[in-house]
């Protein structure tokens, strides 16, 4: 990837946790910028691997990140995998 490609997404990578740790923050979470941290780094690193498994693989995997996030998060609508 060009220097300047990997700086932007790089910049963009950035904001996206910025914003979350913002929230965090307002949500009195615990270690705010660790947590953004985290949630990012599942988010994307899920979509990757999802990107080249099969389609049932992937769906499974997608929802099971997707599940273990609100959990962590203490969203009230977290579904459970049957």
């Amino acid at each position: 990837m060009p220097d300047a490609a990997r700086d932007r997404f790089a910049e963009g990578v950035e904001v996206f946790i910025a914003a979350l740790e913002k929230v965090f923050v307002q949500l009195g979470r615990h270690e705010p910028h660790v947590l953004a941290t985290s949630v990012v780094s599942e988010l994307v690193g899920t979509v990757a691997l999802a990107r080249i498994l099969d389609r049932a693989r992937a769906t499974d995997m997608l929802e099971s990140a997707a599940i273990s996030i609100k959990r962590r998060l203490s969203l009230s609508d977290a579904p459970t995998k049957a």
